[in-house]
């Protein structure tokens, strides 16, 4: 994989700030044209366990 920067700390994939998953897919927010980042959401994300 590519070196993907996630930013998102409760993503399962997410490596020192690199996306660790095999693939990702990004989507848009909504039904309207996309202008900017934004506007769209990575549908790979898996919540990091919580541990107790």
């Amino acid at each position: 994989m590519s070196d993907i920067k996630c930013m998102c700390e409760e993503c399962s994939y997410n490596e020192s700030k690199k996306c660790s998953a095999d693939s990702i897919e990004v989507k848009s927010n909504g039904d309207r044209k996309v202008e900017s980042s934004t506007q769209t959401r990575c549908s790979t994300f898996e919540p990091r366990e919580t541990k107790m």
